[in-house]
C-alpha cells in the first residue's frame, strides 16, 4: 500500500487525528512519519502499520530499536511481533507493558 493509500484509509476511517493529543506514542508516530513515510502521511492510532505496508520486517526492527533507545526499554524477541506493532494503539499497549509510563 502506498503512503497515499494509507492516508486515504485513515481519513475514510476518521482516525487521522484520533491520537494526536496523546504523548505516549507521539515520538513513535513522529519517527514513522519522518523516517518511513518521508513526512507524507499522518497516522491515526488505528492505522494498520503492517497490513498497509508501512512496516515490513526491516522497518519493524528499526522501529523496535528506536523504541528501545527512546524509551530506555529492552524489548524481547517475544515483544517484537506483528501484533504488538500492528498500529500506534498496539505500540502504546506495548509501551505501557514494557515501560510502565505514559510519557517518555
Amino acid at each position: 500500500m502506498t503512503p497515499d493509500t494509507v492516508a486515504a484509509t485513515a481519513k475514510l476511517r476518521g482516525i487521522g487525528e484520533s491520537m494526536r493529543g496523546s504523548t505516549s506514542v507521539e515520538p513513535v508516530r513522529d519517527y514513522i512519519e519522518r523516517e518511513l513515510l518521508d513526512g507524507q502521511v499522518e497516522l491515526g492510532s488505528d492505522t494498520p502499520l503492517v497490513e498497509s505496508g508501512v512496516l515490513d520486517s526491516a522497518s519493524l526492527l528499526s522501529l523496535a530499536g528506536f523504541i528501545e533507545e527512546h524509551y530506555d526499554v529492552d524489548l524481547t524477541s517475544d515483544d517484537v511481533n506483528v501484533t504488538n506493532f500492528a498500529s500506534l494503539a498496539a505500540i502504546g499497549g506495548l509501551l505501557a507493558r514494557t515501560h510502565g509510563a505514559t510519557d517518555a
